[in-house]
């Protein structure tokens, strides 16, 4: 089974040791634990680099096998500071912060019928286990 609070500890560990990662919040919430995965949101410095982009991609590579399990195929968004304020735009995210060095920015709420529509098309597929 996964140990959800180790994951998050090993985790904000990674990142804390990448500079350029400005903000990191969990997004969602485990409401099914042990099939439930974790989601991380990381604002980007804005000076974050491709060398930043390889070296933390680098540390991703070394991870547990429990927090592999805990997050499982992508679910880590890395959004540049620029867009910080959008970010809601992609779904309604219930955000908890994680760490933070430098982040007075509160997202734009979102609440359009477009906007919900493009949510669920992306998050459907996701969803649907086709055999």
């Amino acid at each position: 089974m996964i140990n959800y609070q180790e994951a998050r500890k090993e985790f904000k560990e990674l990142i804390s040791k990448h500079k350029g990662i400005k903000v990191a919040y969990e997004s969602g919430s485990v409401s099914v634990p042990g099939l439930s995965d974790l989601d991380f949101i990381l604002i980007l410095d804005k000076k974050w680099g491709v060398d930043d982009t390889q070296s933390y991609y680098d540390s991703l590579s070394r991870i547990s096998l429990n927090l592999q399990t805990a997050i499982g195929p992508g679910n880590i968004l890395l959004i540049p500071s620029y867009l910080e304020s959008e970010m809601l735009v992609i779904d309604d995210f219930n955000l908890k912060l994680l760490s933070s060095s430098a982040s007075n920015v509160e997202p734009k709420k979102y609440y359009d019928k477009y906007t919900e529509i493009c949510r669920v098309l992306d998050w459907l597929p996701e969803r649907i286990n086709i055999q």
